[in-house]
């Protein structure tokens, strides 16, 4: 058995046409994948909770901080 993964976007009729032909062949079986895309906010959580988050005064002091690095 050999598993294939196709990326096509479903707002192309061309895309659609032929995975709905690889649908109708009965030997061969399609599992929709959604695509899980974190949105800012989450990723912006995740860098919180990561400890990804730094403080400074003012812009001076951020610039400071970040050539210090």
């Amino acid at each position: 058995m050999v598993t294939m993964t196709v990326h096509y976007d479903e707002r192309n009729k061309d895309a659609q046409f032929l995975a709905n032909i690889i649908r109708s062949v009965s030997y061969m079986r399609v599992e929709d994948v959604k695509k899980t895309k974190k949105n800012s906010l989450d990723r912006s959580l995740d860098d919180l909770k990561a400890g990804r988050v730094f403080e400074a005064k003012d812009g001076k002091d951020l610039l400071e901080q970040c050539l210090n690095k």
